[in-house]
């Protein structure tokens, strides 16, 4: 069995050590206050109380600094193997590779409080129905997509990417095909329609050079409500704290406390006000050639350029604008069905579905739809093996489409010998 059949992934230990230590050590003292083994000033609380705070921290540190986790991938034995155990896996599960058919990469929100944040997940897509074979999990797409491509060379499956909306296969032995390359060898027509009424972009093209450029947005009302947020935990910072000065202190007190708060509540809106004039001023150029793609970025009064050489970009996609779903209703109202509200990555309601879910008034569909139409975050994203590049920020839909073809077409002419037929 030669090497390059066999991948491994560990998971455990590193810096998890250094996380969990703090844990264990807190927890080790609790549990040693509450048995009487070390001794504190003052009265002691409830045995209870500390016996459950000190096991649960010293069980989370337990487990941050012994778990681990294995995942072996063997190709000349046709085996999928996990293993986990405290200190080194010990407790291992086996399958066999033929249950398996293809390497997806998922994308999904996950939500933590009030914030989310966006991960990757490499799994292993069964061949019949029940639960996916995750391999790695990871906040960075690269990374994830680097992965995939690792365990479909190995196990000589077809990578399938779903983490942009839509599914885009590649055959292991063509992970690495530029994305023009793959539109000549597929034979796709690519049409480029009429340019939209409105146009904010500035193109010029000729036979060899394709260049696109975003013009500044100005002091809009988009760029103004990045303001709103800033402000408004100012006011509420001031309401709260601005007490704070009526209290009786000493002169040179006052002057450090209201020091101390005029920070507090100025450097969020003069941050504000900064990235509020930052995104009127943003700017973006991209120039193509026949060998190279350079995307110039302003944002406030820097310039940053990023080149990237025409052959490495293996993707080119425009992410479906976000819209609202359902079934549309007399007077302006909506019914957003059921399974829309328990699964965000349903796209769309089933026919059993439109006689129930939640009714929105005209005026929450029309101010919804404001919404959508202010923060459309769509753009065009160029992918390669080390990077992803975004462009077109605060366009249009349809002017987007519109350069998304353009781009698309030139990238098919410049691949190499030939030419792709164009509409």
């Amino acid at each position: 069995m030669k090497d390059r059949d066999v991948l491994e992934f560990r998971t455990g230990g590193g810096c998890l050590l250094l996380f969990g230590f703090p844990f264990l050590l807190a927890g080790l003292f609790i549990l040693g206050v509450a048995f009487r083994l070390v001794s504190v000033e003052g009265g002691q609380p409830p045995f209870l109380l500390l016996f459950l705070f000190g096991l649960v921290f010293a069980a989370v540190g337990f487990f941050l600094m012994f778990a681990r986790e294995k995942t072996v991938l063997n190709r000349g034995q046709g085996l999928v193997m996990k293993g986990r155990g405290f200190l080194f896996p010990w407790k291992w599960k086996r399958e066999p590779l033929d249950d398996f058919r293809r390497v997806l990469i998922r994308g999904e929100i996950r939500q933590a409080g009030e914030s989310s944040d966006e991960t990757y997940s490499v799994v292993l897509e069964r061949v019949d129905a029940g639960k996916d074979f995750v391999i790695e999990v990871s906040g960075d797409y690269i990374a994830a997509r680097q992965t995939a491509e690792r365990v479909a060379r190995v196990l000589r499956f077809p990578l399938c990417d779903l983490s942009s909306g839509r599914e885009v296969v590649r055959e292991p032995d063509r992970l690495d095909e530029p994305f023009g390359a793959r539109l000549k060898r597929t034979g796709e027509t690519v049409t480029v329609s009429e340019p939209p009424p409105v146009v904010r972009a500035v193109i010029r093209e000729d036979e060899n050079r394709l260049f696109m450029e975003i013009p500044p947005p100005g002091l809009s009302g988009t760029a103004a409500l990045r303001l709103v947020p800033p402000v408004l935990f100012s006011l509420f910072a001031l309401y709260f704290f601005g007490g704070v000065l009526e209290l009786p202190m000493p002169p040179p007190v006052r002057i450090a406390v209201t020091g101390f708060l005029g920070l507090f509540l100025g450097f969020p809106v003069i941050f504000g006000f900064r990235d509020f004039l930052a995104h009127a001023r943003r700017s973006e150029r991209m120039t193509l050639t026949a060998d190279r793609i350079r995307i110039d970025r302003r944002r406030g009064f820097q310039w940053k350029t990023v080149e990237i050489p025409l052959d490495e970009v293996e993707d080119l996609s425009l992410a479906s604008p976000p819209r609202l779903e359902g079934t549309r209703l007399p007077g302006g109202k909506l019914r957003l069905p059921d399974t829309f509200l328990q699964d965000g990555r349903t796209s769309s309601p089933s026919p059993g579905d439109l006689g129930r879910g939640v009714v929105l008034g005209e005026k929450t569909v029309a101010f919804l739809s404001w919404l959508v139409k202010i923060f459309p975050g769509q753009k065009i994203v160029l992918l390669t093996d080390k990077r992803m590049e975004r462009f077109g920020e605060g366009l249009s839909p349809e002017e987007l489409a519109w350069l998304f073809a353009k781009l698309k077409r030139f990238m098919a002419d410049n691949a190499g010998p030939g030419s792709l037929r164009a509409q």
